[in-house]
């Protein structure tokens, strides 16, 4: 799994201790981490990025710390975030946004280790949550079937209806892509390759000219020249095993 970590204070120096402390803990996540001086520079890189956890500084100038956290909070509602103060009574208005934690300045290496633990924690209780909870229902007037999204290897646009394929058997039910697409996690689970087709990004493993192979599965999902490139970038990133 891919972690996206935010990082930012107006203190150089801090960002470089906070990047430090990340990237010195034994993780079982593939990290990523967006480093900004300030909550306009920040706002700025993630414009376009889904971010899992974000460490803040509170006192900066122009876009603080909290008011960057309700920015953040507003775009991604699961976003794991930590408030790095130096001053405690500030630190409370954290809680305000549903912050994580946060730690006190000077930060120490006790401190974050036991930080980054929680979140590790929460992170695996998401996890745990999603793939329990995480359920496609099939609805095709002649019954209903519950599929997990785990399970499913991709679907195809047929007229008016969709077609699913899973490791359980293949189903159709009358819909569209437009309305499948609000649906599905299409940042980090599902993607579209076609215009009439989308596939599940753990299921993949190959990308050859224009045909994705997938695991599990015989056979290919056809791959047009717009989404290429997106699904090129993705394989190369290592976004999926």
């Amino acid at each position: 799994m891919k972690l996206t970590i935010a990082v930012c204070d107006d203190e150089s120096t801090i960002v470089e201790i906070v990047t430090s402390h990340i990237k010195s803990q034994d993780n079982n996540y593939e990290v990523k981490i967006i480093e900004a001086l300030s909550g306009e520079e920040l706002l700025e890189k993630i414009e376009n990025k889904k971010i899992d956890v974000a460490f803040l500084d509170i006192e900066m100038e122009g876009i603080d710390g909290i008011e960057l956290g309700k920015e953040i909070r507003k775009k991604y509602k699961d976003c794991i975030i930590v408030f790095i103060t130096g001053f405690k009574a500030r630190a409370l208005e954290a809680f305000d946004i549903n912050a994580f934690q946060y730690i006190l300045k000077p930060i120490t290496q006790e401190r974050f280790s036991k930080c980054i633990n929680d979140i590790n924690l929460r992170l695996e209780e998401k996890i745990a949550f999603k793939e329990k909870n995480s359920i496609f229902i099939i609805n095709n007037k002649k019954s209903v079937v519950k599929v997990k999204y785990k399970d499913i290897f991709y679907f195809e646009k047929l007229l008016n209806k969709i077609k699913v394929y899973t490791s359980e058997g293949d189903y159709e039910y009358y819909g569209t892509l437009k309305e499948l697409k609000k649906e599905l996690d299409m940042e980090k689970s599902f993607i579209q390759c076609h215009q009439g087709y989308i596939v599940n990004m753990s299921k993949i493993y190959k990308l050859k000219d224009k045909q994705i192979y997938m695991r599990d599965i015989k056979g290919y999902v056809p791959v047009s020249r717009k989404y290429k490139t997106e699904i090129k970038k993705i394989l190369e990133e290592n976004l999926f095993k």
